[in-house]
């Protein structure tokens, strides 16, 4: 499975939330300097609000906050909000899914696959990453 930089930059963007807590909103700008393009991480963490994962505090001393409790949020909610669900099928064509792909060995152990690492970074948690455990 390989992130991409969409990903990449919403761990980096929920960690730096959650390592300031709950004490203040984090402007844009602030949350910018881990690295990442300012227009890029407003669409994105316009995405991440959609989804439940952080939340928004309007003027002056707005910007953005963590909607949940680090501890309750996965890596799976984070991936899931940004790139959709984790595909489970190897046998996608140009056309859609492969015709073979109900009776097919290989599909399945992928599908067994998949899901196991579902599980694995459903079991992660923000503050999991925060403290590197």
């Amino acid at each position: 499975m390989k992130l991409t930089s969409k990903t990449r930059y919403a761990m980096r963007a929920m960690v730096f939330l959650a390592e300031c807590g709950e004490s203040a909103p984090q402007p844009l700008s602030r949350i910018a300097q881990c690295g990442m393009p300012v227009n890029y991480l407003e669409q994105l963490l316009g995405t991440l609000r959609k989804h439940g994962l952080v939340r928004t505090v309007r003027g002056n001393q707005g910007g953005y906050l963590l909607a949940r409790s680090a501890g309750d949020i996965t890596l799976l909610d984070i991936i899931t909000a940004v790139e959709g669900p984790i595909k489970k099928s190897l046998c996608y064509t140009n056309t859609g899914v492969c015709s073979k792909q109900e009776n097919c060995g290989v599909n399945k152990a992928w599908e067994k696959v998949t899901s196991g690492i579902e599980q694995v970074i459903n079991r992660v948690s923000l503050s999991d990453m925060v403290t590197g455990s």
